[in-house]
């Protein structure tokens, strides 16, 4: 894993006070197809993939309506020393393809 790759989730980090523009953005620009939901201790709050946006905007949410009621905060998290396939058959049991690793 070279450098740029494990530390291209940071551009994925997405303040809990964003609206749904700035998830869109983020979604956009991290490429990673998910977005870390963070508080200001910058705590895991949840994850927003494209998916919730289109399900809050067919809910009558805007652009500028805050992501507060699309976060998805029951996300599967692992730990930093679980192995790589742990982590893969996690992801294909639970069918999703990206999984937060979240330390203390």
């Amino acid at each position: 894993m070279t450098a740029l790759s494990t530390h291209a989730w940071r551009k994925a980090l997405l303040p809990a006070e964003s609206s749904v523009q700035d998830a869109i953005r983020n979604l956009n620009e991290s490429s990673l197809q998910i977005a870390l939901v963070i508080s200001p201790d910058s705590t895991l709050v949840g994850t927003i993939t494209d998916g919730d946006i289109r399900r809050g905007l067919l809910r009558g949410l805007d652009l500028s309506s805050s992501i507060e009621s699309i976060i998805y905060r029951e996300a599967i998290v692992v730990p930093p020393q679980l192995g790589r396939d742990s982590v893969l058959a996690l992801m294909q049991a639970n069918q999703v393809h990206a999984l937060p690793v979240v330390d203390d």
